[in-house]
């Protein structure tokens, strides 16, 4: 069974693109806090990347913005790309089947978020990759 649920703060501004002649695809990042603080007493969050299509593009797009919390159903999937260098690149990403909208989208309670996730975006990579040898480290 592949069965993911997340509930966490969208990371990036969201941005929907076309694919082929209908499709519409929205590639973003949500944040989890732990509940538990670390050694140094400051909260960890995971980054999960995911990847949304058509009406769920369209319904993230139209009424959400970053550091918007959501909570999102669906399965996790990997795959694999060549770049433009072309070297592969290896992708784990949650395959957006349901989505939730925990707040509005004009709630003073996002705004507070989105300036709070601008902290832990400044500590995270633009672009999340996953090369081949930590697939490998995972897996051993």
């Amino acid at each position: 069974m592949n069965k993911a649920m997340y509930v966490g703060r969208i990371v990036r501004d969201v941005k929907r693109n076309k694919v082929g002649q209908n499709g519409r695809v929205v590639n973003n990042v949500i944040a989890i806090n732990h509940y538990q603080k670390d050694a140094n007493g400051e909260r960890r969050a995971d980054f999960i990347p995911f990847v949304a299509w058509n009406h769920l593009a369209d319904l993230l797009h139209n009424y959400t913005a970053k550091g918007q919390q959501i909570a999102i159903t669906g399965k996790m999937q990997s795959r694999k790309y060549t770049d433009s260098d072309n070297n592969d690149r290896y992708v784990i990403e949650c395959l957006v089947e349901e989505l939730t909208l925990l707040q509005s989208r004009d709630s003073d309670d996002s705004k507070q978020k989105q300036t709070d996730n601008n902290q832990v975006e400044q500590t995270q990579s633009a672009d999340i990759q996953i090369d081949e040898e930590s697939i490998r480290a995972v897996m051993n």
